[in-house]
């Protein structure tokens, strides 16, 4: 008989430096606003990115929720009071009419130039557990950069929450 093997899952995902790593800065860090009132987000790439930004909402206790990708592109189901708008390095995020429910924290995401992903899983045996480290040629389908412009959104969620747990380790450090 075989030992059975139960997959955990992911344990780790890590970014690697890259020749063209693109840095992102948002604006404001808060805001205040009355409701029915407008805001607008900023968002600010280092290098140009043709317009492939998405704007993630967060809210505590869930996954962030795709509201717009490509710039202006709404995802179905996002109302039309969210709007996104930009070009080259510039772009811009507005939430109009605003409700007590757009209370969140949000995201942009540049996904012109996706750095490659290495993925460690830990499987759990019979006979004790294991490490195996999956490099992209092994992973073709996780190497984001070759295939990031048609990449199903929604398949983002576990990377962002990843990346987002990345920055917010960096920014404790400092």
């Amino acid at each position: 008989m075989r030992p059975s093997i139960q997959f955990l899952g992911l344990l780790l995902f890590w970014l690697h430096g890259a020749q063209c790593d693109i840095q992102m800065t948002q604006s404001p860090s808060s805001l205040s606003a009355s409701l029915g009132g407008k805001v607008t987000i900023t968002c600010k790439a280092s290098q140009d990115i043709n317009k492939y930004i998405a704007w993630y909402q967060h809210k505590p206790g869930k996954g962030p929720r795709l509201l717009i990708r490509y710039t202006s592109t709404l995802q179905p189901g996002i109302p039309s009071r969210f709007s996104g708008s930009g070009s080259g390095r510039d772009y811009s995020f507005s939430i109009s009419n605003l409700e007590p429910e757009d209370i969140a924290t949000y995201y942009c995401l540049q996904y012109d130039n996706l750095l490659p992903t290495e993925i460690q899983i830990i499987t759990k045996t019979t006979q004790g557990s294991r490490s195996e480290r999956l490099g992209c040629p092994q992973i073709l389908t996780l190497c984001l950069n070759h295939f990031a412009k048609r990449f199903f959104f929604s398949k983002l969620q576990s990377l962002w929450d990843l990346l987002v747990k990345r920055e917010l380790k960096k920014k404790r450090k400092k």
